[in-house]
Formats: C-alpha cells, sequence, structure tokens
C-alpha cells in the first residue's frame, strides 16, 4: 500500500519498490464533494512497453500492482463526476521497480572484470608452471648427464686402479725380495682401498656419499681374504655418511691400521681380535680402533712409513687423533662431520 495518508499521491512524485518487493497498492478518494459514490475514477500505469488504455474504478477500491518487472513507470489517476466532467487536475506518480542486483549493469561489469581477471591469473599461473615445469626438466637432464658422467668417471677410476694393482700382483709374484713383496703389497692394498670408495661411489644411488658401514664392512672382507691369520673382527658401527672428501683419507687411514695388525700384532696372539668402532656425536664422527695384539715398537721404515699416512689422512679429515701403545694397540679419532 502507498499510503493512507489524504494526500498523498498529490504531495508525493515517486515512489522506489525494493527488488526483493515489487509490488504496491493505492486507495483513491476525492476529498470535498457531497456525494463521493457519483464519483468515478480512471487510471493506468505506463512504461515504454505498456498501452495507454485506462481502467476504470470506484472509490475505496484498491489498487493492486504486483510482481512488477524492473523499469520506471507513472501512475496516473483521474477523477470525473456523474456528467463525466474531470474532477481538478490528473494525478501522476512515478513508480520506480528497482532491478535485482545479479542484473544490473554494474554487477555485470563486475562479473565480467571477474572473470577477467580469474583467466589472466590462470593464465599467468599456466604459464608459470611452463616456465617451471620447462626449467626443472633441463635440470632434470642436466643432474642426469651429470650422473652418468660421474658414474662413468668413477667406474674408470676403480677399473684403472684395479688394472694398477693387478700390476702391482704381477710384479709382486714374479719377485723373490720379501722385503719388495711386502711393499708392494702394501701399496697394493692401499691402492684397492681407494678402488674400493670408488666401487661404492659407483653402486650407490648418491654419488656424493658413502656409507660407513659398508666400507667397513668391504675392508673387512678383503683382509679376510688377503691375510690367513683368521683374526675376528667385533664391528660397531651406526649408519653414519661421509662424502667423498673424508671417505678417501678415511679408507686409507683404516686400510692402514688393519694391515698393521695383521702383520705385526698377532704373531703371539692365539685368537687374534680386531674391534671397530664408529658413530656420531653432535657435530663430530668419533672412530675406535684397537686389537688384542702384543705391540712391539719398531723403528723400520716400514711401521714409520704407515704412521705417517695416518698421520697425512688424519690432517685431512682436520681430525683430533689419539693413541695409545701400552701392551695393545689402541687408536681415537674425532672429526668434524662437515655438515
Amino acid at each position: 500500500m502507498i499510503n493512507t495518508s489524504p494526500g498523498f499521491l498529490k504531495n508525493t512524485s515517486e515512489i522506489v519498490l525494493p527488488s526483493e518487493y515489487r509490488r504496491f497498492s493505492a486507495t483513491i478518494s476525492v476529498l470535498g464533494q457531497t456525494n463521493p459514490k457519483d464519483i468515478k475514477y480512471r487510471f493506468r500505469l505506463l512504461n515504454s512497453e505498456s498501452d495507454k488504455q485506462w481502467f476504470t474504478t470506484f472509490p475505496g477500491k484498491e489498487l493492486l500492482y504486483a510482481n512488477l518487472a524492473a523499469g520506471t513507470y507513472v501512475l496516473q489517476v483521474e477523477a470525473f463526476n456523474i456528467s463525466k466532467q474531470r474532477l481538478g487536475e490528473r494525478i501522476s506518480l512515478k513508480v520506480i521497480s528497482e532491478e535485482v542486483f545479479y542484473r544490473t549493469w554494474w554487477f555485470a561489469l563486475l562479473l565480467f572484470l571477474s572473470a577477467s581477471l580469474t583467466i589472466l591469473y590462470l593464465f599467468y599461473q599456466y604459464k608459470t608452471k611452463q616456465e617451471l615445469f620447462a626449467k626443472n626438466e633441463i635440470a632434470l637432464n642436466e643432474a642426469k648427464t651429470k650422473n652418468t658422467m660421474m658414474l662413468e668417471i668413477h667406474h674408470r677410476i676403480k677399473n684403472n686402479l684395479q688394472i694398477v694393482s693387478g700390476l702391482l700382483g704381477l710384479q709382486m709374484a714374479k719377485s723373490s725380495n720379501r722385503d719388495l713383496r711386502e711393499k708392494l703389497q702394501d701399496s697394493q692394498s692401499r691402492i684397492e682401498s681407494i678402488a674400493g670408495i670408488h666401487n661404492l661411489l659407483y653402486n650407490s644411488s648418491n654419488q656424493d656419499l658413502i656409507s660407513v658401514r659398508e666400507n667397513i664392512e668391504k675392508s673387512v672382507a678383503y683382509y679376510k681374504k688377503l691375510f690367513p691369520i683368521n683374526a675376528m673382527y667385533h664391528l660397531d658401527v651406526d649408519g653414519s655418511i661421509l662424502n667423498i672428501k673424508q671417505a678417501t683419507p678415511f679408507a686409507l687411514l683404516l686400510n692402514e691400521l688393519i694391515n698393521n695388525s695383521n702383520k705385526h700384532a698377532f704373531q703371539e696372539t692365539e685368537h687374534p681380535e680386531i674391534f671397530i668402532k664408529f658413530e656420531k656425536r653432535d657435530n663430530r664422527y668419533l672412530f675406535v680402533y684397537f686389537d688384542n695384539g702384543s705391540f712391539k715398537k719398531q723403528e723400520s721404515q716400514k711401521e714409520s712409513m704407515g704412521m705417517k699416512i695416518i698421520e697425512m689422512m688424519n690432517k685431512q679429515l682436520k681430525g683430533d687423533l689419539k693413541i695409545e701403545n701400552t701392551s695393545n694397540f689402541k687408536l681415537t679419532l674425532l672429526f668434524p662431520t662437515n655438515e
């Protein structure tokens, strides 16, 4: 209903119907007439699409408009007496029926802009992912190429070292000089230690890291075949990993220790045993090696050569080395993890 107060239509030029309530009603009456029943009214609601036909009504009868489409309308009302003479002026009321927000031009524009920005963003994401994928493909191919090259390098180094080891073995077999044979055997074992590192790298999924446990186990297996003493090895090794810069000097150091024990410590030992411990402690590695042999201090060139190699490898590892020469031989080494 528009309003129930007298003269509302005369004093009001416009009403607005919200989009969620597109209806209004009006009751028409004329004030100051002695016989209101003799008065008739005609009305029409105009817009650009409606016709101009008038409709007749009587005093007190309600005009009802419901479900108006969005747009601008003009409600016109005229009053006539029984002689069909118009009473007063024509009254006009502008009626605005608001559009639902999702049908407005600004909403359509906003939707268009949102869709455009979304498409641009998705396209940008697609291009970015394509570029990233291409870069990853290039990096992956480069990594595969590098990995293949490193495998080939380790394989060739191992083969070349084994050739050198084989040549030393042939020379050792032909020599009748015992001292020369021992020196050749020492050199051969050192070369085999380095070759063993490259063999582990060749068979590893990571060409830069070596498992300490696997390295020690392979060294022990090699020396069990090399020496007939049948020493018992006790291993207490965790899952530590060394990089190649640490693995090579450590392998040479371990080689000298096992070689020295088998050659010089067990002549008078009935049940020879070697104890090897390796573990990570905070940011350092702890390596402990000792045997139950009878240690005899010797000043031979062979022994001094082995100790020089041990000291050289300790310097490469930047370690803290401690050797105890009592009735047995014990070596303790602490060196950084380089993490």
